[in-house]
């Protein structure tokens, strides 16, 4: 792999960034993040503590752009391991085959929703489609058989952490011991063992795994799975510290479980909705509410907490996502679904609307049935 000259990723344009499933609408606020200073395991390390940090099996990419898909088969295979104590090793080629640009341009790399979008349809196995040191060619002549379609796991939910955030980074693989989809870009000398700023403008792109977070040489940072083989870093890892992750990150996400994974719906608490709801732009970085918008949110926050346990218990909201209030992305999809669940209005009024109110039609069917 020339880590030079190294393209791997299709950024989203700012309009799809705003379609994106936020991770504030999920979490009223990120568990603060406990920092040690760790060192670099002997081999590979499942479980997380304070003294070393983690590392799992080492992907090799070799020569195609597929670091969104080898990063996305690690995060699987991190889940299978939480889930069952076996870390499942989950074909990239089966992701990178699928993508909606393989035929357009030069057809290289993926975009971040595509990537989740190809997750939800299931990822076979790696024993059954190998997608290890293998080039763009080879990748893309892959066959998707019958059995690739029947053996496979798939993912429910995904969520974005704003962007530049190492805190909200280090929080969710801290709090739920998942790994996080981490995008940065890095010029000529930089993308390092500890990569560092050194050229104004970076040229390449890259997807890794955060997998840990440390403290390195007196900075808060990440450690990194990378897909370009033992070679590179520290055998296959390297350390992210702050400093570069605030000015080259562009993209962090994460899948939230598998398909058959949910939680009880909670009871949602009866009582008459009175005013309507909706929608609350953010700022596609940061995440933070709109200008504007903030005086709205604040007034409607506790009818669309409510709203969102009803949203959970029609199936139409994730079980295991808080309730915080937030009408953001995930739940302006789950009000489309429940107005054309229940017929609230034609179709093509719904449509129109696209979930970002509820009005008095909605909110006369939400009364009925859970006021």
């Amino acid at each position: 792999m020339d880590e030079e000259k190294y393209v791997g990723v299709i950024e989203q344009s700012p309009l799809e960034k705003e379609l994106n499933y936020p991770f504030a609408e999920i979490v009223a606020s990120a568990n603060p993040v406990i920092w040690h200073t760790k060192i670099q395991p002997i081999s590979v390390q499942f479980e997380m503590n304070s003294k070393t940090w983690r590392k799992f099996p080492v992907r090799n990419q070799d020569g195609s752009g597929s670091c969104v898909a080898q990063t996305l088969a690690k995060l699987l295979g991190i889940l299978a391991y939480l889930k069952w104590k076996v870390f499942i090793t989950f074909s990239a080629s089966h992701i990178y085959m699928r993508r909606s640009n393989k035929n357009v341009g030069d057809g290289q790399g993926m975009g971040a929703v595509d990537v989740y979008k190809i997750a939800q349809q299931g990822v076979t196995f790696e024993e059954l489609m190998p997608s290890q040191g293998m080039s763009e060619v080879q990748m893309n002549a892959v066959y998707e058989s019958d059995l690739h379609k029947r053996v496979n796991l798939a993912i429910n939910n995904y969520v974005f952490l704003p962007v530049g955030d190492i805190e909200k980074v280090a929080s969710v693989i801290q709090t739920t011991l998942k790994g996080v989809m981490t995008w940065f870009k890095f010029g000529k000398g930089e993308w390092t063992a500890v990569p560092s700023v050194l050229v104004s403008k970076p040229e390449n792109h890259h997807s890794t795994a955060s997998v840990d977070a440390t403290m390195y040489e007196n900075e808060k940072s990440l450690v990194i799975d990378e897909s370009w083989g033992n070679t590179y870093g520290f055998n296959g890892q390297r350390v992210i510290k702050e400093s570069f992750y605030r000015e080259r990150n562009t993209h962090a996400s994460y899948p939230v479980d598998f398909k058959f994974e949910t939680e009880q719906a909670p009871v949602p608490p009866s009582g008459k909705f009175t005013r309507d709801l909706v929608f609350v732009p953010l700022d596609i970085n940061t995440q933070e509410i709109a200008p504007g918008f903030v005086t709205t949110h604040n007034i409607q926050k506790n009818d669309v907490s409510r709203l969102q346990d009803i949203l959970k218990k029609e199936g139409l909201f994730p079980t295991n996502a808080g309730s915080t209030g937030l009408y953001q992305n995930l739940t302006r999809k789950a009000v489309k679904a429940f107005q054309i669940k229940h017929a609230v209005a034609p179709l093509k009024e719904i449509n129109e609307v696209d979930g970002k109110r509820v009005g008095a039609k909605t909110l006369a069917v939400l009364n009925k049935l859970y006021g």
